[in-house]
């Protein structure tokens, strides 16, 4: 090369982590998100049942479908399955003959344990 020639540096781009669904990586300060995946659909399940078993007739209405949009707008969904997951909730607190039957956890661990074999991103 001459004098005259400059060399060219290439530097290497450096681009941010990619954030998945469950934060930057394991230390992202996320652990809500993160615990939401295994366990959500269970502890939700849990509150439910807890609601039916305090609740009966229109009380087990009004607050079951409370908790059931609640829920649903965690995970959030469009507004007309908000609903429908709050009317189906509400008429299950509402229901004579379920409050000793763990049917809401039943469900979230069936939802999350049988329901899809694909496994979230990894943390690293």
């Amino acid at each position: 090369m001459s004098a005259d020639q400059e060399k060219e540096v290439l530097e290497p781009e450096v681009l941010p982590p990619e954030r998945g669904p469950y934060g930057a990586g394991p230390r992202s300060g996320n652990q809500r998100r993160r615990a939401q995946h295994p366990f959500g659909p269970m502890l939700a399940g849990f509150l439910l049942d807890l609601i039916d078993l305090g609740t009966l007739g229109p009380s087990g209405l009004i607050l079951g479908g409370l908790a059931g949009y609640w829920i649903a707008s965690m995970y959030d969904l469009p507004f007309r399955q908000r609903m429908g997951l709050a009317l189906a909730v509400g008429f299950y607190a509402a229901i004579p003959g379920t409050n000793f039957l763990p049917l809401a956890t039943l469900v979230g661990a069936f939802v999350r344990f049988g329901g899809s074999s694909r496994r979230p991103r990894s943390f690293d």
